[in-house]
């Protein structure tokens, strides 16, 4: 059996790469697989799962024995599976074939044009690097080229089965109507978007956040402002997800850049009308663009969700829809992907983009 070692930053409880590794570890696979972290002590994601199927050495803080156990797991690999900045750079120096899964379209690195001619090396000295979605496979090679580096694409997926996957429906006599996001609150996610939206939707409309960030003080300071936070919840970082999505009606993303969206996906499977912003990773993964609203148009996006609410035809059409959606994005069509592409590394093949 091959041995796999994942090398990342950290494992918070929230993030799209992070979950990818998680559901990598929950899935049948015909590899063993472990996990190394290394830039931070943060491994909330292993509470929400068994010690035998997620493997994990943290190295903060470091200790002679954890390195020591860390050189032998990276020695007993048969291939090194990097995720991220700065880890990236860190997995450079270690031994053995190595495959770097690309998970976002922008990066802060690539508003300095001045490090396009090391990031071009740094790439060059991987195997393989995968793009979890077209939109991020076609950002990396607008950014590294001209460049020689091959970018495969592997759409991410999830354990479907953790998800109910039923249509929902919207009664009319709510009280309250719940529209939700989960992720990290950051410059990214644009959080403060779904705020302004309050204001022009029915007082009956709140918002539920999951997650957590430096970003979440400034959000809760905005939504006070504008006379809408008794209307606002913030969970901060839940294990729970599929809970989460049963105690909403609407999920939203409403990021500035995504590589593909997992949470969406999650949302879809949950059988929750999705509407996200017109980027495109996320454009890709919800499908349709009457779903698709401008991350800086509140009020056309509330026009969308009031549309939703006001039309239970709509909202049971849209649930379907989300549900036929999401099972493009199955665990098992990505660990089959994988797998094929380790084997293809380890066989020495020579490989082109796809």
């Amino acid at each position: 059996m091959l041995e796999v070692v994942h090398i990342i930053n950290a494992l918070p409880k929230i993030g799209g790469a992070e979950r990818l590794i998680l559901d990598m570890a929950r899935a049948h696979k015909p590899w063993h697989m472990r996990v190394i972290t290394w830039f931070s002590p943060d491994i909330g994601l292993c509470s929400q799962d068994s010690e035998d199927a997620l493997e994990v050495l943290a190295l903060r803080p470091v200790t002679f024995a954890k390195l020591r156990q860390a050189k032998r797991w990276i020695l007993e690999a048969d291939l090194l599976h990097v995720h991220l900045f700065p880890s990236i750079y860190l997995a450079l120096f270690l031994p053995g074939p190595k495959l770097y899964t690309e998970h976002n379209t922008w990066n802060r690195r690539r508003a300095h044009r001045s490090l396009r001619f090391l990031e071009r090396l740094v790439y060059r000295r991987y195997d393989c690097v995968v793009a979890i979605s077209q939109a991020v496979r076609s950002a990396l090679i607008d950014w590294l080229s001209p460049s020689s580096v091959p970018v495969s694409v592997i759409d991410n997926g999830i354990t479907l089965d953790r998800f109910p996957n039923v249509q929902r429906v919207l009664q009319q006599d709510l009280d309250t109507i719940a529209v939700g996001m989960a992720g990290s609150f950051s410059d990214q996610k644009h959080q403060e978007l779904l705020v302004r939206v309050l204001t022009h939707l029915p007082d009956r409309v709140c918002l539920v956040f999951a997650g957590d960030g430096p970003r979440k003080a400034q959000v809760e300071t905005l939504a006070r402002t504008l006379g809408v936070a008794e209307r606002v919840t913030f969970l901060g970082n839940i294990d729970d997800m599929p809970s989460y999505y049963r105690g909403i009606d609407i999920y939203i993303q409403s990021s500035h850049w995504e590589g593909f969206g997992l949470t969406v996906v999650e949302a879809m499977a949950s059988g929750l009308p999705c509407l996200a912003s017109d980027v495109p990773g996320l454009a890709e993964v919800v499908g349709d663009r009457a779903k698709l609203f401008s991350n800086d148009d509140a009020r056309g996006l509330s026009a969308i969700i009031k549309s939703l609410i006001e039309s239970p035809c709509q909202y049971k059409d849209w649930s379907l829809y989300s549900i036929e959606r999401s099972k493009h994005y199955s665990i098992g069509r990505m660990v089959t992907a994988y797998g094929e592409l380790y084997d293809t590394i380890l066989a020495g093949q020579t490989l082109s983009g796809r």
